[in-house]
């Protein structure tokens, strides 16, 4: 936006040229806010030897479409559950490889609160990413 001396303008002038500016700068707020709420969640975890959870807390994205990749050394059971606080869990699918290996899924989301998990002793991996 061009500068534009002030002391040059009319009172009613300066008063929209200064609106102008607030309406800028409120602009780049709400463009900053839903660059935000559109950039993918992330998170992803190992173990060795091991059970393992991976969370991911999608709070300030809202509903959201969620990719699910779990990987292992051996034949494993990956739950995937959702969660409205972060406490209490609902199992929402059960991904099972009979063999080792890795498996992807798509979902769509309306749970704050995901997590995969698995019990089973093994080399695992388990990435979540999110976005609205």
């Amino acid at each position: 936006m061009a500068k534009v001396e002030l002391s040059l303008l009319t009172p009613g002038e300066s008063a929209v040229v200064l609106a102008l500016g607030e309406l800028s700068v409120w602009l780049s707020a709400v463009e900053a806010t839903l660059k935000k709420g559109q950039a993918p969640v992330y998170n992803r975890g190992t173990a060795t030897a091991g059970p393992l959870t991976v969370a991911i807390d999608l709070r300030e994205v809202g509903a959201a479409t969620l990719e699910v990749m779990v990987r292992s050394s051996v034949a494993a059971t990956f739950y995937v559950e959702g969660s409205v606080d972060g406490v209490n869990w609902t199992v929402k699918d059960t991904l099972t490889l009979a063999a080792p290996g890795e498996r992807h899924e798509g979902y769509m989301n309306a749970y704050p609160v995901v997590r995969v998990r698995t019990e089973d002793v093994g080399d695992h991996e388990i990435e979540l990413v999110a976005a609205r």
